[in-house]
């Protein structure tokens, strides 16, 4: 045991002191180890190793490979670095800034589609690159029309078209083939009109379809006039006559001379003129102004309104023609021809104001009674009755003259054998009602003084 501690300490020491340079000084204490048996072993006693003590030697550096850190580019250094394998430490240094570039191009050129713009692509290896060149998209340029699929009665059809740049295909449908017609046999009816006094008769042949044609007849009539009767005594003024066609509403006029010198006042003179305070019938459809055209509408269709004022305004001696009034009233007025044919309720007021005339509107028959009895003409718009033969249609007529039996005397425009005498309560319960005359006023018959 002595000889195997022995070596043993030897061995710890021969490290130290083949590592250092000078032979450290080591302290030692002589330990007296006393011989122990195999069945007795003494606690060792405690010895003090000094360790070789060394000195701080600078590290031989051994650098790895260099580094980019930091590229250089134009006018801009670039870095590097590297470092120690042994100890760490690191080393950098500057790259010197890279040259100016030039640009060295390679031309790409891209020829236009139907779609896409054409154009020259100049590229450089630095990664730069430009457009130049530029060309528009030529659009498609399709050919003829082709059928894909035919119609049938059933099904739609198909066809296209090709463009001849690109190829691609355009389609558009094809409408159902219609079935053939059925064949249709005519069912006429036949209608004979008769012929009147201005126009010729004729048969109408009509079938359900809607195909018809006309057959002539017999001849028109022409009118035939019955006995000339007095429709206004002479007197100081001339009186007239009158005669109606016995088939139409056609009648003829004529003037009597006023009454001779001897059977009139003494002091008086006969006179053919009508003076003021006499109405003068005047017919819309009289040849002198019944065809002039007014607005939407002629005077002999649309021209009783005007025509009754003219013959209102003539009883206070101003002297118009329904043509004169009709123009007034489409050229200073809404109420005459414009939205509507004729003229409203409003329209008769305003022209008659125009003319300097005091207009009341009547709002009941007692109105009406009282203005007749002191001596106004009463102007208004009649409705489905006895002037009139539909019930959405009105008609201007004009009333004067009552009398004791509460009759009044009327003026109709178009039909001069209606004129005459009439129940002034049947008068007021046919007035108009449709909106087109109560509109604004909201009467339809006015007294003129």
């Amino acid at each position: 045991m002595k000889r195997f501690l022995a070596v043993l300490l030897c061995c710890l020491c021969l490290p130290f002191t083949a590592c250092t340079e000078e032979t450290p000084q080591t302290t030692t204490k002589n330990t007296e180890l006393a011989e122990i048996t195999d069945t007795e072993l003494p606690a060792p006693e405690t010895q003090e190793v000094l360790l070789p003590q060394t000195r701080n030697l600078p590290c031989p550096h051994d650098f790895g490979p260099w580094e980019t850190v930091l590229a250089p580019q134009e006018g801009v250094a670039g870095q590097e670095t590297r470092l120690c394998n042994d100890c760490g430490e690191e080393e950098s240094r500057d790259l010197d800034p890279l040259p100016p570039h030039e640009h060295e191009y390679t031309e790409t050129v891209y020829l236009p589609s139907c779609l896409e713009e054409g154009y020259v692509l100049k590229t450089c290896p630095c990664g730069d690159e430009t457009k130049t060149d530029v060309a528009k998209a030529k659009g498609h340029i399709f050919g003829d029309w082709s059928i894909e699929k035919a119609p049938t009665t059933e099904e739609e059809g198909m066809e296209f078209r090709l463009c001849e740049e690109c190829g691609i295909k355009e389609t558009s449908p094809l409408e159902k083939i219609l079935p053939p017609p059925e064949v249709h046999i005519h069912s006429y009816t036949e209608t004979v009109y008769d012929p009147t006094c201005e126009s010729a008769g004729y048969t109408l042949t009509e079938c359900t379809c809607g195909d018809y044609f006309q057959t002539p007849g017999a001849s028109a009539l022409g009118h035939e006039y019955g006995e000339w009767y007095t429709a206004l005594e002479p007197g100081f003024y001339a009186g007239l006559l009158r005669r109606d066609c016995l088939h139409c509403n056609e009648a003829e006029a004529k003037t009597i001379p006023a009454l001779s010198a001897e059977l009139l006042p003494e002091g008086t003179e006969p006179q053919e003129e009508l003076p003021s305070g006499t109405v003068f019938y005047l017919n819309q459809r009289d040849n002198r102004w019944g065809d002039l055209q007014v607005g939407c509408g002629n005077i002999k269709n649309n021209g009783c309104g005007p025509t009754c004022i003219a013959m209102a305004l003539g009883y206070f001696g101003i002297h118009v023609t329904p043509y004169e009034v009709a123009q007034w009233l489409y050229e200073y007025t809404v109420e005459f021809n414009r939205s509507f044919h004729g003229i409203s309720a409003a329209g008769i007021r305003l022209a008659l104001e125009h003319w300097n005339r005091t207009v009341i509107p009547i709002q009941t028959y007692e109105d009406m009674i009282t203005h007749l009895n002191n001596g106004a003409l009463i102007v208004g718009a009649q409705g489905y009755g006895t002037f009139v033969a539909h019930p959405d249609s009105s008609h201007c007529i004009i009333l004067f003259d009552l009398t004791e039996e509460g009759t009044v005397t009327c003026y109709d425009s178009y039909t001069q054998r209606l004129s005459g005498s009439y129940a002034a309560e049947l008068i007021w319960e046919e007035r108009s009602a449709i909106p087109v005359d109560l509109r604004k006023e909201g009467v339809t018959h006015f007294a003129v003084y």
